[in-house]
């Protein structure tokens, strides 16, 4: 569970489906929030959550809001494709997003 204030105003917000098995799939949504200085010139961080999976998480940082924002996203990429093998990640159409 995260200390991190679970809302936060979303900035970027992406629909994706996990499917588990071909029997079973759950609708998941990506959230990225606004990046903010938490030490103005020094770091910053970016809010990010992923519903109905592993939820809100720590905030992601950087050396500035636009580091932090890049890492906030290759976070969600890096989780996402280290599903396991028989998870797929698909488009709400159901097409493979990786």
């Amino acid at each position: 569970m995260s200390t991190e204030q679970d809302d936060f105003q979303v900035f970027l917000e992406r629909h994706l489906v996990l499917q588990r098995t071909p029997d079973y799939s759950v609708d998941i949504v990506v959230q990225i929030g606004y990046p903010k200085w938490t030490k103005p010139g020094i770091q910053a961080c970016c809010p990010v959550a992923i519903s109905a999976d592993i939820g809100r998480v720590k905030d992601i940082v950087g050396i500035d809001p636009i580091d932090s924002m890049k890492n906030a996203l290759t976070f969600v990429e890096t989780y996402l494709k280290q599903k396991d093998s028989q998870t797929k990640v698909l488009w709400p159409n159901g097409e493979s997003y990786f």
